[in-house]
């Protein structure tokens, strides 16, 4: 006596969990093992502008010992743990080796010089990619087509004891490098609002400083400004964290 054939069909998606690999939704790859360095947090730039254009002024303060790439790092692999496809940790690298590559003090510093470094780091921690955090530039600084670059703050005044209005600000371009091929297989600008002043669109609270508590000359820095400097920088990074998260599907 001849059985009856039972065909049994299984939906794909009952599949998803046996050994299938999860594909991000922008980058195309699906590494198990994922790095995250940045190396944002080496400056803050303080930028003051007049009302003509001899009265501009631009510092840089140091602010490597305030651990803000550090903070940012540990940020990240909290916002990306959902992604259950891939393992996320903070890699123990030289800064000022990558920094000696990447001049975040320039503008438009050469991507391209600092690529290979990356990929030895990720090759050096046994990470299948790295998730890297670098300053990113954006435009219409105060309104006009003027780029400004990562961290830091503007100000606008007419040359009194104190700036009219002062922001904060925060510029990061998101990279994910496949380390087997040495590429860049996803990018991503996250930024705060670069119009921001009150002279246009509405600041928000984590940007807006006081003005009262800043000289118009940026080359003294108190204590004071420099803990709510690294406030600021922490109370900016949401923009950083859900761009990361589109990278890897999670938004």
């Amino acid at each position: 006596m001849r059985l009856p054939t039972l065909l049994v069909v299984i939906p794909a998606f009952a599949l998803g969990g046996c050994g299938a690999p999860r594909v991000l939704s922008e980058a195309g790859i699906s590494p198990k093992r994922v790095g995250v360095v940045s190396i944002v947090g080496e400056t803050a730039t303080l930028n003051y502008r007049g009302f003509t254009k001899f009265g501009h002024e631009q510092e840089y303060l140091p602010a490597r010992s305030w651990k803000l790439d550090e903070k940012l790092e540990s940020q990240l692999v909290s916002a990306l743990a959902a992604h259950r496809a891939s393992v996320f940790v903070a890699l123990q690298v030289d800064r000022d080796a990558l920094l000696r590559e990447y001049d975040s003090r320039t503008l438009w510093p050469d991507w391209r010089v600092v690529l290979p470094k990356v990929v030895e780091v990720g090759r050096a921690h046994d990470v299948e990619a790295v998730l890297v955090a670098t300053p990113g530039v954006f435009d219409a600084n105060y309104g006009k087509k003027e780029p400004i670059s990562g961290f830091g703050i503007k100000a606008q005044g007419a040359g009194g004891e104190h700036p009219f209005w002062v922001t904060a600000y925060l510029g990061v371009r998101l990279r994910l490098v496949d380390v087997k091929s040495g590429r860049v297989v996803a990018e991503r600008l996250a930024a705060t609002d670069p119009d921001a002043s009150i002279w246009s669109t509405p600041v928000a609270p984590s940007m807006r400083l006081d003005p009262k508590g800043w000289k118009t000359n940026f080359e003294e820095v108190t204590p004071a400004q420099v803990a709510l400097l690294a406030h600021s920088f922490e109370a900016m990074t949401d923009v950083v964290l859900q761009n990361a998260q589109r990278i890897f599907g999670l938004r």
